[in-house]
């Protein structure tokens, strides 16, 4: 159970969810421009953070950081997966991404170039806040019900991971916290 605010957020998100799966079209419409401009550039962002995690994996001694890297890795690939699979059912080229980033062991970086758990964590966290803000805009400019709630599934997903993150930050004194707003 994750708790924010006194609200269990997995049953909220899970209700979300259970409103998004009511709506069922008789026959979905063709893919429009600009729900395949959000495939096209959501696949890019999830791949490049795999990149990322391949690499953190690679950097990294910290089992925790090593823990959240990897689920965030498996999340995206998955993601990643599924938006494939749409974009060559319905003919939409795959862009260039980063390459998969070999495993190497990390005693063999310099500490010099390695990122701290605070750069890796921080990194993974503004590349999740940039998934779900662009997951929250794709699931609302949707206009076909099936990639609408397959956005909104992407975002349950996307937050249920950063909440975890968060958390993990906050306890290991990672988070980059913004000062307190005090109006004048």
């Amino acid at each position: 159970m994750i708790m924010v605010g006194g609200v269990d957020m997995h049953n909220l998100l899970e209700t979300i969810m259970r409103i998004v799966n009511t709506v069922v079209e008789e026959e979905p419409l063709p893919l429009n421009i600009i729900e395949a401009s959000h495939f096209w550039t959501y696949y890019i962002a999830v791949m490049d953070s795999i990149a990322f995690e391949e690499a953190g994996l690679n950097i990294s001694d910290d089992t925790e950081l090593k823990q959240l890297l990897k689920e965030s890795e498996s999340l995206c690939l998955k993601q990643a997966h599924h938006i494939e699979q749409i974009m060559r059912e319905n003919g939409i080229k795959l862009p260039r991404v980063s390459e998969p980033k070999p495993f190497t062991d990390s005693k063999y970086i310099p500490e010099g170039v390695k990122l701290t758990g605070e750069e890796l964590s921080n990194g993974l966290a503004i590349k999740f806040a940039s998934m779900a803000s662009f997951g929250a805009t794709a699931a609302t400019m949707s206009i076909r019900a099936d990639v609408r709630k397959m956005w909104m599934g992407f975002l349950v997903e996307v937050l249920t991971f950063d909440i975890k993150l968060k958390s993990t930050m906050r306890k290991r004194e990672w988070l980059n916290m913004p000062p307190a707003y005090k109006p004048a």
